[in-house]
């Protein structure tokens, strides 16, 4: 499902990258998402409401994606639970 992809994929930004994952990167990932999944529905390997859901999904979940990270670069905020809110 679309919407799981979009979680995993742009959150692995600030996971796996770290110190290296950016607001830039978070929405450059989103960006590249968008645009393979209209390659794959130009290839009918997906659908177009996939894509659709997908880009509802990356515009109403981007600012908690920018908060999280901004969370995780907060040098005062010492437990994981709270950089991910949870």
């Amino acid at each position: 499902m679309p919407a799981d992809l979009a979680d995993v994929c742009t959150m692995q930004c600030v996971l796996f990258n770290g110190m290296w994952a950016s607001r830039a990167s978070i929405k450059s990932n989103a960006a590249s998402l968008k645009e393979f999944y209209a390659f794959m529905v130009a290839k009918a390997k997906v659908t177009q409401e996939d894509l659709d859901d997908l880009k509802t999904q990356i515009k109403e979940e981007m600012p908690e994606w920018l908060a999280t990270l901004a969370r995780y670069d907060d040098p005062d905020i010492d437990d994981p639970a709270e950089v991910w809110g949870l």
